[in-house]
């Protein structure tokens, strides 16, 4: 009897230690899975320099705004990339909604409560922004007669110009390009190890990759132009560039055949071009003008009133910037 007892007591507890390992086990499973999400990933000073440098680099060769000034506004702003601003609308750079906003947007507490902020799909495109912003308010304008490696300048000027309410803000932003010298990255005249070329695109540059593709920078955005007929199975293979995004960012469908001198977009195209119009000519198809001045084709179309199957006629006037009245 007693050793049955014992037997029964033994069972249970064996079961009981079971449960105890195996409800642990589960709990190290999910704290794992909750604590490997993007969202409480926490960047550095230094990891966020090494992440976005080259694109500060690269908006400065094509915007002309120091390197320096865009990198620091970012970690200023955004925290390091740690901010709910930028952690869920990829807003680096404080940029709120204003009139012409059209895109996506989050709501946040600010200088007031619920105050309506740009919503970005990545963030390069708030990068992208925050220069054509920059250079589109006339109240910014002086500061590009600056000398783009005037950093204190630029600060100052960016302050006086009203692009923040924080009393010192242009110290902090001397205070982080100087402790971080981030002023070296204003020195460079085209992307680290790449060979600047004259392009016939804008006047901006070019630069050769190692597979010998000539990636030209048109409207801000990384590009190649075709040296011969090509398909995108060989182009996505070439450039290490998932197909069905090389698809999206051109407004292509797969088995599409390239023709020489087209231009593919290895980024996403924009919602409009610094060129306020362009002429339809003989030939054009809204598809190919959206190409041409690296446009999303369904915003072009939205700009003019358009349907994507419609073809301008010679001598139409395409709106690319500002939406037709």
């Amino acid at each position: 009897m007693r050793i049955l007892l014992f037997n029964t007591m033994f069972e249970k507890i064996k079961k009981n230690l079971f449960g105890f390992f195996l409800l642990m086990i589960l709990l190290l499973f999910y704290s794992a899975k909750i604590f490997a999400q993007p969202s409480f990933h926490f960047n550095s000073r230094n990891s966020y320099i090494e992440l976005y440098r080259d694109e500060a680099i690269k908006q400065m060769i094509v915007h002309g705004i120091p390197a320096s000034i865009t990198l620091a506004q970012g970690i200023l702003e955004s925290n390091d990339g740690n901010s709910p601003l930028a952690k869920f609308a990829n807003n680096h750079f404080g940029i709120k909604c204003h009139a012409d906003w059209d895109g996506s947007t989050y709501i946040y507490d600010d200088d007031l409560k619920g105050e309506c902020f740009r919503r970005y799909n990545d963030v390069l495109e708030s990068y992208e922004d925050h220069s054509v912003f920059i250079k589109s308010r006339r109240w910014y304008s002086e500061l590009f007669s600056l000398p783009k490696n005037n950093y204190k300048a630029w600060a100052y000027g960016l302050k006086k110009a009203g692009y923040a309410t924080e009393p010192r803000y242009a110290e902090k932003l001397i205070d982080i390009i100087e402790k971080n010298e981030l002023f070296k990255y204003d020195k460079l005249d085209c992307m680290p190890g790449l060979k600047p070329v004259i392009t016939p695109y804008l006047t901006q540059n070019i630069y050769y990759t190692p597979n010998q593709r000539t990636i030209i920078f048109n409207n801000g955005l990384k590009c190649i132009e075709l040296v011969d007929d090509e398909n995108f199975e060989w182009i996505a293979q070439d450039l290490k560039i998932p197909i069905h995004k090389l698809l999206k960012y051109n407004d292509y469908l797969k088995d599409t055949i390239l023709s020489k001198g087209v231009l593919v977009y290895l980024e996403p195209k924009k919602h409009y071009n610094n060129e306020e119009f362009y002429f339809a000519k003989d030939g054009d198809t809204m598809h190919s003008i959206a190409q041409k001045y690296g446009i999303k084709l369904d915003k072009l179309c939205y700009l003019n009133d358009m349907a994507i199957s419609q073809t301008p006629n010679p001598g139409q006037r395409i709106y690319l910037a500002y939406k037709k009245n």
